[in-house]
């Protein structure tokens, strides 16, 4: 049987190491490695002598590590960084933090993209068609648009050559009142979300059936209000359901960069197209809202105090 090759901690933290030339010295924010899309290991680190960097984009790094000759010993892709927030940070003796509550916190505004996509498909439900036409006009003629049948069966389309899948699940009724579409009592009117996550949950089987190379492959999810993150600003929860399909995708597929994008609940076209063809979908799950970019992180949570209490 063949013995694969460990890899030595230190010499992959060696590594990594070499992504700081690439970072911004004003931002002190840490950043702690979460995860790498692939490893290979090309022969024996004892010879590693050079570490070369190079960004992907505002959380991802390739790293390669050579010999003396230029080698190429090992190859990490997709090395993924996530800042760690101040809150966790807690001085030396301090008492940990033993609960954390979700939270929607800013980040970074997505950065440009080098190029535009090779191909893009758009597959989008009936109430999302605007947007998708907005999408085509915005991305050029190597866009194509799929509508998603209100039931039955459906021709699923050819995937060769995607490069950007955008998966454009079903919209709020704007005709719904707003204090309906929050309210347990009075719920709006019913969209078939459920098929919205068996159609791409369909989009995703293909994609693995086709033996094709989908490395570096984008996906994103786009729901519009799911993610409540405003107060008083109404919800459209029933699309929430794609949000784990959506994670389980960037769990058990890291080479594809999938990522869930909830637009506001009120649509605003020329705005919402824009921050979608800019979103570079570093994150797993993103909010945009009012030109704000917010990711899911969390924060620690402490009691209060109990009347009477000491």
């Amino acid at each position: 049987s063949r013995a694969w090759p460990t890899v030595a901690a230190e010499v992959l933290d060696a590594g990594f190491q070499a992504v700081a030339a690439l970072l911004d010295l004003a931002d002190t924010t840490p950043l702690v490695p979460v995860g790498v899309r692939a490893l290979e290991v090309h022969g024996a680190l004892v010879d590693a002598r050079h570490a070369f960097a190079r960004r992907i984009d505002a959380h991802q790094y390739d790293v390669d590590l050579t010999d003396s000759d230029g080698r190429v010993l090992l190859r990490v892709t997709g090395l993924m960084l996530r800042p760690m927030l101040r809150p966790m940070l807690r001085p030396m003796g301090a008492r940990a933090p033993h609960v954390f509550a979700p939270t929607w916190s800013a980040a970074r505004p997505s950065e440009p993209l080098a190029d535009r996509h090779a191909r893009t498909l758009v597959v989008h439900h009936a109430s999302a068609r605007a947007l998708a036409d907005a999408l085509r006009d915005t991305l050029g003629a190597a866009t194509q648009l799929v509508a998603l049948p209100a039931s039955g069966a459906w021709a699923l389309p050819t995937l060769g050559g995607v490069t950007q899948l955008m998966f454009l699940a079903s919209q709020p009724d704007p005709r719904d009142d707003q204090r309906d579409v929050a309210s347990v009592d009075a719920p709006a009117t019913p969209r078939p979300t459920a098929q919205d996550a068996q159609r791409l949950f369909e989009l995703v089987k293909q994609l693995l059936a086709s033996g094709a190379p989908h490395d570096g492959l984008v996906i994103k999810v786009v729901t519009r209000g799911a993610a409540d993150v405003e107060r008083d600003a109404p919800v459209y929860p029933q699309a929430a359901a794609l949000f784990g399909l959506a994670r389980t995708l960037a769990t058990e597929h890291p080479r594809w960069r999938t990522t869930c994008i909830d637009l506001p609940y009120t649509s605003r076209l020329v705005e919402d197209c824009a921050q979608l063809c800019a979103e570079r979908s570093g994150e797993r799950m993103i909010a945009l809202r009012g030109g704000r970019r917010l990711v899911r992180t969390f924060e620690p949570v402490t009691s209060a105090p109990r009347p009477g209490r000491g």
